[in-house]
């Protein structure tokens, strides 16, 4: 079973550090890193470039990011809304289009603090095991490297819809509720949140 989010929550609970610089809806952007972080792209995927040569450059769809043991980093979206990747994850840019921003965590922990988007936008954070749709609100997603369990909470306010990417069952989380999900199958009905 995966971890409870008491160190997640205790991330999310630093205040993110991107800036408004009115960008687009579509902007994606690596904010800050720390330790061991490599940014990979969409067009030479095997050639990771330290985190730190890349802070503030536009990430793409198709690039990817990845956290080593000691490795943390922000990742801005519209300017103050922020994702934070925890050690050892692996995150890729799916989509990001105006409608719909669409991300790929293949294993970690992701905390996302998401301002409240307009009323034809979408954020999706897909796992290897689960689908997280979100409007505006603060949660995580904490997935298992071996077998892509997958662990969604929300911390203090918002809703994010959650089903299984193979099973279309949608579970709706509200403040202080997680579920989790495992290949194969749908989520599980929402419980409160452990600390």
């Amino acid at each position: 079973m995966l971890a409870t989010f008491a160190a997640a929550a205790f991330l999310a609970s630093v205040p993110a550090t991107a800036q408004d610089d009115g960008a687009q809806s579509s902007d994606a952007r690596l904010v800050t890193s720390e330790g061991e972080v490599f940014i990979y792209s969409g067009d030479a995927p095997d050639d990771g470039v330290p985190a730190d040569e890349k802070e503030q450059a536009p990430l793409q769809a198709g690039d990817r990011v990845h956290t080593g043991a000691d490795g943390r980093a922000e990742i801005g979206l519209e300017g103050d809304s922020i994702l934070e990747l925890g050690p050892n994850s692996d995150f890729t840019v799916n989509k990001l289009q105006s409608e719909e921003t669409d991300f790929m965590l293949g294993w970690g922990r992701l905390i996302a603090k998401i301002k409240k988007l307009g009323k034809d936008k979408r954020l999706v954070v897909r796992t290897p095991t689960a689908v997280a749709a979100v409007r505006g609100t603060e949660f995580g997603v904490e997935v298992a490297e071996d077998e892509g369990e997958t662990h969604v909470a929300v911390f203090d306010e918002g809703k994010v819809a959650v089903s299984g990417s193979e099973d279309e069952r949608e579970t709706m989380l509200s403040a202080n509720k997680e579920t989790e999900i495992k290949r194969g199958e749908g989520p599980r009905k929402a419980a409160k949140l452990r600390h």
